[in-house]
């Protein structure tokens, strides 16, 4: 069992690249609207759904930063796990404080 801590079902919002690549994909710049499976674990970030699904280890979770903007949640890097360049989802999960808190607590930074 992966230990679901965190079950944001599917959202909608969106993902900006900037010279973004990850393995069989790549994006210079753009913004594109998602939907995605949001789910925290005991031992990963989940972000399922659209060409390029993120699996974050929770020691990686530093890379990120994490705020609400405009009622979503943001989740940001430039030094994404697994991937080059940067990467920003804003998505309208439920309760987004709730989960910009909780992944503070799991290793996030605080987005500025």
């Amino acid at each position: 069992s992966e230990g679901i801590e965190l079950d944001g079902g599917i959202v909608s919002g969106t993902i900006r690249y900037r010279d973004y690549r990850a393995p069989g994909f790549h994006a210079g710049t753009g913004v594109q609207a998602t939907r995605r499976h949001l789910v925290l674990t005991r031992s990963h970030l989940a972000i399922l759904g659209g060409k390029v699904r993120f699996h974050i280890p929770r020691p990686d979770l530093g890379r990120y930063a994490v705020r609400v903007i405009d009622r979503r949640l943001q989740i940001v890097s430039d030094d994404p796990h697994g991937a080059t360049g940067h990467v920003d989802l804003r998505l309208a999960v439920r309760d987004a404080e709730r989960w910009a808190a909780t992944l503070r607590e799991a290793g996030c930074r605080l987005a500025s």
